[in-house]
């Protein structure tokens, strides 16, 4: 029997209190990555990190957020979600205030790896509360619908916030910026949020959770490292170490009596079919970011700052949909509400790409932002498929629910970043056309990177300036073309697959989630 202190029926004002709380601290560590990138520059010119070291104290918080959320999801169904919450979050308070002030390199990527701990134990722990707190399924859409604004709000809001952080104090205020989210949860958690945990007293298999572990991070590495277009023999290596620890996992899981991970929890059908969703449609979603960016500065000629404005906007409208999901919902039903937003997204795709035979660069700038926006108009997806997953786990479980849920997204933006990057690469690099006075070397690095042809057109003369720099455009462009038509195509594939595989839910709510018993 699990162990709760929760009411039954309707939330009490109690529960949306603890809600506000939970969406602040999960708004606030959201924002923690995007903030990290914008704080960069200072922090190298402060702390002077070799390549290695920043690239750790960027990513060691990442792959160790990913890697143990599994781990974080069942010990949150043991420990009870509240505790592990709680102490996740007075783990993200500390790193985050060590961070700030931290003397030295090293000392900042050990807050980092504390930080990614703790963003493990708290984001599960989060939405597995939301099914204690809000049993009535309505209520319970309504309050997931706001969690994933919050987080989604994080994301859009993060680089202006650290840009302003960095530019009015130090790069350690983007840290120190995140202790208060935590000071607050911290003192409304002991009465506001209810604890759950699940009563069988069984032992976490130490190997199962090594296994997880390099799974994950073999996975996301291997990836990541691909995104460049560049794939070098030692990265084939980690990716399939993370691939056969993947396999072995599971295969543990099968003949442990008390796995890590409950793969009876993958035996329904509204899991099967959302589980792979959510992946695809980030890697739909966040797959043609990694090129959209570098065209907007070079291909359209802004500025950093009009290019992070530009993707603010698609970011920002992401909200609003997200708020409105409940509503959608009702009105059309879970099934009829993902197709929808798929469709829109579709739309955008298209008239991103086509933005870019537009004449003229203020018209595909327009054009451009239309479709980016539309693409954002399509978050609700992603909101129906994550509650999709959560409210189809039994209660005891919805904790391991929610982890598999984040580390689905994890990896499907990962493989978005590597899989539309790599096809831009290949399409840039097949494309452009050098100008025959180039040496070999510099027409290796234009051909490598668009960054790198920037600074090659700088030192040519006008006549053959301006020839080079628009087949660098239309490169890029065509590039950027490929990954929209890329995302386009899988986001089509997953309308198709919830279209055919996914039970049409009506509008009308359903008076209260399924238990345990009800789902077995």
């Amino acid at each position: 029997m699990p162990s709760s202190d929760h009411p039954t029926g309707m939330a009490s004002w109690r529960a949306w209190c603890g809600l506000a709380a939970m969406t602040l601290a999960l708004f606030t560590v959201s924002t923690d990555l995007t903030m990290l990138f914008i704080a960069q520059p200072a922090i190298g010119a402060d702390l002077r990190p070799g390549v290695t070291q920043a690239l750790w104290i960027v990513h060691v918080g990442e792959f160790l957020a990913a890697s143990l959320v599994i781990t974080m999801g069942r010990l949150g169904d043991r420990l009870g979600r509240k505790r592990l919450l709680v102490y996740g979050m007075a783990g993200y308070g500390a790193a985050s205030l060590i961070a700030a002030y931290a003397p030295n390199v090293e000392t900042l990527i050990g807050a980092s790896a504390l930080i990614g701990l703790s963003t493990a134990a708290i984001t599960p722990s989060a939405i597995a509360l939301l099914r204690s707190m809000f049993p009535d399924a309505g209520q319970f859409t309504r309050a997931f619908s706001i969690l994933m604004a919050a987080f989604t709000a994080g994301m859009a809001f993060g680089p202006p916030l650290g840009g302003f952080l960095v530019d009015r104090f130090w790069w350690g205020a983007v840290f120190l910026a995140c202790v208060p989210a935590a000071v607050i949860l911290l003192a409304l958690a002991p009465w506001t949020l209810p604890e759950f945990r699940d009563d069988r007293r069984v032992r976490l298999d130490p190997l199962s959770i090594a296994l997880s572990v390099i799974a994950v991070m073999g996975l996301i590495y291997g990836v990541q490292q691909a995104s460049g277009g560049t794939v070098e023999a030692h990265h084939v290596v980690i990716a399939l170490t993370g691939v056969a620890a993947g396999y072995a996992f599971i295969r543990r899981q099968r003949i442990l009596a008390h796995p890590l991970l409950d793969l009876s929890l993958l035996g329904s059908r509204e899991v099967r079919i959302a589980l792979p969703a959510v992946f695809l449609v980030l890697v739909a979603f966040a797959g043609p970011d990694v090129l959209i960016a570098p065209f907007l500065q070079i291909g359209l000629e802004l500025t950093a700052v009009q290019a992070g404005l530009v993707l603010f906007v698609p970011a920002a409208v992401t909200v609003p949909v997200t708020l409105v999901t409940p509503r959608l919902k009702r009105r059309l039903g879970s099934r009829a509400a993902m197709i929808l937003s798929l469709a829109i997204a579709i739309v955008g795709l298209i008239t991103a790409a086509l933005s870019l035979l537009a004449a003229g660069k203020t018209t595909a700038l327009v054009v451009l932002i239309v479709g980016l926006v539309l693409v954002g108009a399509g978050a609700p997806v992603i909101t129906l498929l994550s509650e999709l997953l959560v409210a189809s786990a039994p209660l005891q479980r919805s904790g391991s629910m929610g982890a598999l849920r984040d580390l689905g997204s994890t990896l499907g933006s990962a493989t978005g970043i590597a899989l539309v990057g790599t096809v831009g690469a290949l399409a840039y690099r097949n494309t452009l056309t050098t100008p025959t006075m180039l040496g070999n070397a510099e027409a290796e690095a234009a051909v490598d990177s668009p960054g790198a042809a920037v600074d090659v057109i700088a030192q040519l003369d006008g006549a053959t300036r301006e020839p080079f720099l628009a087949s660098v455009t239309e490169s890029m462009g065509l590039s950027l073309q490929a990954g929209l038509g890329i995302a386009g195509v899988i986001c089509l594939g997953v309308l198709l697959l919830i279209a055919v595989g996914v039970r049409d839910v009506p509008g009308t709510e359903p008076e209260s989630l399924p238990t345990e018993a009800e789902t077995a």
